[in-house]
């Protein structure tokens, strides 16, 4: 009696493999030739690449994370079309610009995207702006540098979620911002200037708004009797804004990016939970990370 699985079962299990334990598809690879065809393209799927002085940092536990360095190699030995037909999820962080560029040329359907500690060129706009985003979480002032942000550009059209680095500085932004088609999602982070970010204007017009998150770095910003919480006293007057504690954005991403629970998720159930009462309405803070 032959004991081989069919293929396509074979096939199927081990794909359930590579798409449940990332962090095992190197591997899957090496089993046999017919695995890596099926394995290799989960891969690249998820991709965080990081400058070298920050690959020691903690990845999160399925995520793989790889040093530039490294994928500059890798982009040698692909084929142009290689990364195009399988990178979806992409996260820079702390890349120089060329290596920036040449990446984005490659992953072109690129739909959650991700630029970490990097100054945003103009000349990266077209080339964003061709991916079927959904999600981006980036300075974006530069790539619209000396006007300001626009936002009736086609790269916000089909964006349901919006991380922004600091405030636009484009006038009259907030109104273009909240008429967006598909924007669902909104966060900024508190460590960037703020004055010019009307939150109470934003809840009030943005009607399709579903989650709004003001990004905290540190319990300590939080518990801060320095830090002016106290301007956010609103909050609490509308189920949907959030101040919520992110320690790592970085791998924050990376655990989203594999389907975890991200910040996103996180601010999500809180406000389900305000909504049904769970939690009282005017607690509009997110302390633990879990």
């Amino acid at each position: 009696m032959d004991p081989a699985l069919p293929a396509e079962l074979e096939r199927e299990i081990f794909e359930i493999s590579a798409l449940s334990s990332p962090k095992y598809i190197p591997n899957l690879l090496l089993v046999a030739h017919h695995v890596k065809v099926w394995t290799e393209p989960f891969l690249f799927r998820s991709l965080s690449i990081v400058s070298n002085n920050n690959y020691l940092g903690a990845a999160s536990e399925d995520a793989i994370r790889i040093a530039s360095q490294k994928f500059v190699k890798l982009l040698d030995q692909k084929p142009a079309c290689f990364f195009q037909d399988r990178v979806r999820s992409l996260v820079l962080s702390g890349l120089e610009d060329g290596i920036v560029a040449r990446i984005l040329s490659l992953c072109t359907r690129v739909s959650h995207l991700a630029l970490f500690g990097i100054s945003t060129e103009p000349a990266w706009l077209s080339m964003i702006a061709e991916m079927p985003l959904l999600e981006i979480s980036s300075s974006i002032d530069g790539f619209f540098t000396p006007l300001g942000v626009d936002f009736h550009h086609p790269l916000f059209n089909t964006l349901s979620h919006l991380d922004l680095f600091e405030a636009p500085a484009s006038a009259g932004w907030v109104d273009v911002l909240c008429s967006l088609p598909r924007l669902t999602h909104l966060s900024f982070n508190s460590d960037t200037s703020l004055e010019n970010v009307s939150f109470r204007e934003i809840l009030a017009k943005g009607t399709s708004l579903q989650v709004l998150v003001l990004v905290v770095g540190s319990i300590q910003e939080i518990e801060s009797e320095d830090y002016p919480f106290s301007e956010y006293r609103y909050f609490a007057d509308d189920c949907r804004s959030v101040i919520m504690l992110v320690e790592d954005c970085l791998r924050d991403w990376e655990i989203g990016a594999i389907g975890g629970e991200n910040y996103w998720i996180r601010a999500q159930n809180f406000i389900q939970k305000r909504r049904s009462g769970e939690i009282q309405a005017w607690q509009y803070v997110v302390r633990g990370t879990g």
